[in-house]
């Protein structure tokens, strides 16, 4: 008898446990867990961003060589003919 009183008390703190301590921990643990995919994500957009602006400056800085090629070109003296 004693062991069966034995056996439902420790089933009762097993449920206690896994209501009062096992989902509040599991709570914590996907909460942390979803902060970090979070920034995760917020870095890797980021890291495209950074991307993005390397080929814009880029893409200007031959803009800007061309429009000098071009100056350079015009201030030459032109052959009389």
């Amino acid at each position: 008898m004693d062991c069966a009183v034995y056996l439902l008390q420790y089933a009762h703190h097993l449920c206690s446990a896994e209501k009062f301590l096992f989902k509040p921990v599991k709570k914590m643990i996907d909460d942390r867990q979803q902060e970090i995919d979070t920034m995760y994500a917020d870095a890797d957009a980021a890291k495209q961003k950074a991307a993005d602006l390397e080929k814009y400056a880029d893409h200007l800085q031959s803009i800007k060589d061309e429009r000098d090629a071009m100056l350079r070109e015009s201030d030459r003296p032109r052959p009389e003919a």
